[in-house]
């Protein structure tokens, strides 16, 4: 294992996040974002609003030390594809 030099993030500790949406004003381009819900802390950000923006978030979440199944709530807009996400890469997180 690589020592740490301070600057790379670690995801260890998170156990809640909050995942959301948001858009250009002037064209429907998509972002979702995904936080830490204690910290506040932005963690990613994907482009478009879908499961698939979920999927990515849960693969780049396991290289800073993220374990999907630590997580415990997820807090979002409940975008049907974002439930579905959510119930596929955090299978013990209940949904709020």
């Amino acid at each position: 294992m690589a020592a740490r030099t301070g600057l790379e993030p670690d995801w260890s500790q998170v156990s809640s996040i909050a995942i959301g949406e948001t858009s250009s004003r002037r064209v429907r381009w998509y972002v979702t974002v995904f936080l830490d819900a204690q910290t506040h802390r932005l963690l990613y950000v994907a482009e478009g609003r879908s499961s698939h923006a979920v999927e990515e978030f849960a693969q780049a979440f396991v290289a800073p030390g993220g374990d999907g199944l630590r997580i415990q709530w997820v807090a979002m807009d409940m975008l049907h594809c974002y439930a579905k996400g959510a119930r596929e890469h955090f299978a013990k997180a209940q949904i709020v």
